[in-house]
């Protein structure tokens, strides 16, 4: 951008690329703190704009409606959690090693981002509302987990880590299950004390990682 450019920017009162960045996260964030904290039909717009400290109309020039922010709220929150979990090293070498790290990071997530099991239950409650909603959460959260797992199972059972007459698909929804289930569920419900201490998750999970271990690796590994 030329000097010109930049003052007559600055004259116009236009916000540049950073500022509104900036707002744009700024305001995500507050939109994530209210509905998890009141949920979807007791959070309104009026109360993101007063706890942001901005006008009405500056979340309306970016988002419709609050069905609307609620979705770029929900569809943020995926890519956060997502960011780290997904984030193993698939090869040959190290496959079931992928695996157990995959499984880890999934069972911390309600404890390294509380605000996303808040926000997963109003989604459920709010499914029907939403059926749009719905459909991108799979495609943005759920989808890329199933594949990271059949890509590790496939690349597993191809170089006979694991038993070849178990079908993959179902494999893979099983051992998502085993190391989310209940903890989500759990979570979900309320009970944010269950397997607060690291210690406790770890417990768990070795336990947990056991079973699949003699279900499912072969045992002359």
């Amino acid at each position: 951008m030329t000097t010109k450019s930049r003052a007559a920017t600055k004259r116009s009162g236009r916000p540049d690329a950073q500022s509104i960045a900036l707002l744009n996260r700024h305001i995500l964030t507050v939109a994530t703190n209210l509905f998890a904290e009141q949920g979807f039909a007791a959070t309104s717009i009026e109360q993101i704009a007063s706890r942001a400290e901005i006008g009405k109309q500056t979340i309306y020039r970016r988002y419709a409606s609050k069905e609307e922010l609620f979705m770029a709220v929900v569809l943020e929150m995926i890519h956060g959690v997502l960011e780290s979990p997904l984030q193993v090293e698939i090869n040959a070498g190290n496959c079931i090693e992928a695996l157990r790290d995959l499984c880890w990071n999934l069972l911390n997530v309600p404890f390294a981002k509380p605000e996303s099991m808040a926000l997963y239950r109003i989604m459920i409650a709010e499914s029907a509302r939403f059926p749009e909603l719905a459909g991108k959460v799979i495609e943005a959260a759920f989808c890329p987990i199933e594949n990271t797992f059949l890509s590790l199972l496939e690349t597993a059972r191809n170089n006979g880590r694991i038993r070849t007459a178990l079908p993959l698909d179902l494999l893979c929804h099983s051992l998502g299950g085993m190391f989310t289930g209940w903890i989500y569920q759990q979570h979900l419900l309320g009970n944010r004390t269950c397997l607060q201490e690291e210690g406790d998750r770890k417990q768990f999970f070795d336990s947990t990682w056991s079973l699949f271990l003699t279900g499912v690796v072969c045992s002359d590994l």
